[in-house]
């Protein structure tokens, strides 16, 4: 019985070094570098659009982000712009880009550069490292 007790406790204890080095294995593991997506730039509160858009001569490329406060979504369906419903988002980024987007040519973007923009504002909803001052 002792033999058999020795034996289990043995297996216990090769299986816990297996886990702890298991474990610090995998901590010592270095992330592969993944390529930032080139159309946000998280560092800054901007989009880069694929296709530039045109207002009169001007040709508007990049778009900025101001950080939204709770007037601006005043009037808005929040659950429906969670659900980055086009009508919805057509009124909301208007008030938070810089330049300011007009609905029309919110609906004209392609659907790759209306994603970025609509992903990039629903982002200020989860950024919970938002430790700015109103």
């Amino acid at each position: 019985m002792e033999n058999e007790n020795n034996a289990s406790t043995t297996v216990t204890d090769q299986a816990e070094n297996t886990t702890v080095n298991a474990v610090n294995s995998a901590a010592s593991v270095q992330p592969e570098t993944v390529a930032a997506n080139p159309a946000t730039d998280t560092a800054s509160n901007a989009v880069t659009l694929g296709y530039a858009l045109m207002r009169g001569d001007q040709e508007i490329k990049t778009i900025s982000f101001r950080t939204p406060v709770a007037g601006d979504l005043r009037g808005l369906g929040v659950v429906d712009l969670c659900n980055n419903d086009i009508d919805q988002m057509s009124k909301f980024l208007p008030r938070i880009t810089m330049p300011a987007l007009m609905p029309s040519e919110i609906e004209k973007l392609p659907l790759s550069d209306y994603f970025a923009l609509s992903v990039k504002a629903l982002d200020f909803f989860s950024n919970a490292d938002q430790s700015q001052t109103a």
